[in-house]
């Protein structure tokens, strides 16, 4: 039997989220995954754009993303907060 994974866990510094490449990959795991749950990193934010921003660019993807919050996926709860 093959194991299907259904969530993916992003736990940020992936880089600039206004780049093409960092929105096909997130448009690439949404497709791919029943809960892309994404936790900003701070090198998410080394772009030329406010924290405010750079959330909202990151709420846009539609994922779960958690900033001093939290969510129960299949009854586990996950926590998350740039530190």
């Amino acid at each position: 039997a093959h194991a299907s994974i259904n969530n993916l866990i992003i736990a940020g510094d992936i880089g600039d989220p206004f780049s093409s490449r960092f929105i096909q990959f997130m448009e690439e795991a949404k497709r791919r995954f029943r809960h892309v749950i994404f936790v900003r990193g701070n090198h998410d934010l080394y772009v030329n754009k406010t924290i405010w921003e750079v959330d909202q660019q990151l709420k846009a993807f539609n994922c779960d993303f958690l900033q001093n919050d939290s969510i129960i996926v299949d009854d586990v709860e996950i926590i998350g907060t740039t530190l």
